[in-house]
């Protein structure tokens, strides 16, 4: 008889156990775990997180942002790519056009990369980006041969150490 409670006792925290890890989570609950683990710098666990709650409301245009910053922030431009496109199709704000045109350099799409960055400069960046921004409008327009115009984006990012008297 005790070995049968046992077995029951056995069976019923494996229940325990395997019912929460079988309900679906909710787009709040994994919304706010990818937070967490984005806060937490825990990258992987973060971006799984992001994409499980971005195919339950794929709308989230916040949750393309950050899956896409967090692809940026690896290295992985060609993953972060459609984030940001998605992101720029939701809510078209500056931003997210810099980090599309950045990740459009990166893979080699050099005239969407620079009608986005144009796009965003027109918008209005934070000056952090925008330095970016500048900089890698400069060198597309280089190597898509538009020297002169390059040229122009050359000279904003060059500024005097000391004012001339």
């Amino acid at each position: 008889m005790r070995s049968e409670g046992k077995r029951w006792a056995c069976l019923l925290a494996c229940c325990a156990i395997a019912v929460p890890a079988s309900r679906a989570a909710t787009f709040d609950e994994l919304a706010r775990q990818a937070a967490a683990a984005r806060d937490a710098d825990h990258v992987p666990q973060a971006i799984d997180l992001y994409q499980q709650a971005l195919q339950l409301k794929p709308d989230r245009s916040e949750g393309w942002f950050y899956l896409g910053t967090l692809y940026y922030d690896s290295d992985r431009s060609a993953d972060a790519q459609p984030a940001f496109a998605q992101f720029v199709k939701l809510a078209d704000k500056p931003a997210g056009g810099a980090f599309l045109g950045q990740c459009e350099f990166e893979t080699g799409g050099y005239t969407l990369a620079q009608e986005h960055m144009q796009k965003a400069l027109d918008g209005g960046l934070a000056p952090e980006i925008e330095q970016v921004v500048r900089f890698h409008q400069a060198l597309l327009l280089t190597r898509l041969g538009l020297f002169d115009q390059a040229l122009h984006w050359y000279k904003s990012l060059v500024r005097p150490r000391h004012p001339r008297p």
